[in-house]
């Protein structure tokens, strides 16, 4: 069952059943299962999970970044704005990325042609993508320089990336991607080079952008934390899957998973409380245990855990998780 979220006309994104299968020498590596995401207008969702939860690879997969002789992506539905297209398609969605949906990365600087002038760089979608004249792209530029606070919009535009500062630079990223006015804003870890003042800094301008835009982000990061007062909606991944899912309020508040559980705690405290490592390892995707892909690591496995992996369950409180402890007082989705 998808996430709940907005519907009709202000949902501009809509993916369900998503699955994405990388080929290797040793066979098929499955690397997303079953994942389904939606995005409303205006709404931001956050996608967390530990390095190789396959949050990453279930959006390069939906949007075709993966060359089709290194997997394969199949979704029983993926729908954009009013466009019903194929995940996974580079035909169905090179038009759109860059105007429609926007992506920003974690890396500016390996984002932006180090051979080429900022300015010039963000000028490339509404002087090739957009048709429009060479004045009216000059003051689209300085104009998005500033919307992200560059206070020298002048000087930004005729420098090269190295001579930008990390956070300068990422703004400069947010302005190329933002210049085209997209409908979705894919964020993939987008500060994760920057100390925790900058973090703070492009979430902020995030946030402004979307409220001015009413741009709907799909935002993700492996900080749990970070998105506690950002995101509308979270999503926590594991193994390929979504193990948990509801109110942002809700999931960081009241997590109800146990990997959810065991995500925050092994976030550093202002308040000095202890920190929990989680013990052990993510389980490698060429082989994954049977049962409960989180058993080996959590500390209420039992028997059933090791013998079926359990179905998704809607508990009272609107949350979703993918554990046997939402048998208790949840619903099968």
């Amino acid at each position: 069952m998808a996430p709940d979220t907005a519907t009709g006309s202000s949902q501009v994104l809509a993916v369900e059943g998503l699955t994405v299968s990388f080929r290797a020498v040793a066979g098929v590596v499955p690397a997303v299962r079953g994942v389904d995401v939606t995005v409303g207008a205006g709404e931001t969702v956050a996608l967390v999970g530990e390095s190789g939860s396959g949050k990453s690879a279930s959006v390069l997969g939906m949007l075709g970044l993966f060359h089709p002789d290194s997997a394969a992506v199949e979704a029983e539905r993926f729908k954009f704005e009013d466009m019903e297209l194929s995940a996974g398609r580079r035909e169905d969605l090179q038009d759109l990325l860059g105007t429609r949906i926007g992506i920003i990365f974690q890396d500016p600087q390996s984002s932006l042609d180090p051979t080429m002038k900022v300015g010039k760089q963000i000028a490339e979608v509404p002087r090739l993508r957009l048709g429009l004249d060479r004045e009216t792209v000059r003051r689209k530029v300085l104009d998005s320089l500033a919307e992200v606070g560059i206070r020298d919009p002048e000087w930004c535009a005729s420098a090269y990336p190295h001579e930008l500062s990390g956070g300068m630079r990422q703004r400069a990223m947010i302005a190329t991607v933002m210049i085209a006015g997209p409908s979705l804003l894919i964020a993939d870890e987008p500060t994760t080079a920057l100390d925790v003042t900058l973090q703070a800094q492009v979430i902020d301008l995030l946030a402004t952008l979307q409220e001015e835009r009413g741009t709907g982000i799909l935002f993700i990061t492996h900080d749990l934390s970070l998105v506690s007062e950002f995101a509308d909606r979270v999503m926590v991944m594991y193994a390929g899957t979504v193990v948990e899912s509801g109110d942002t309020e809700a999931v960081v508040n009241h997590p109800s998973h146990p990997y959810t559980r065991a995500l925050l705690e092994s976030v550093p405290r202002l308040d000095g409380g202890q920190v929990r490592p989680i013990r052990g390892r993510p389980p490698d995707p060429r082989d994954l245990p049977s049962g409960c892909p989180f058993r080996t690591r959590c500390d209420h496995a039992h028997e059933r855990c090791e013998q079926v992996e359990p179905p998704t369950f809607r508990l009272p409180s609107g949350q979703t998780i993918r554990c046997w402890l939402g048998e208790q007082d949840g619903e099968p989705c």
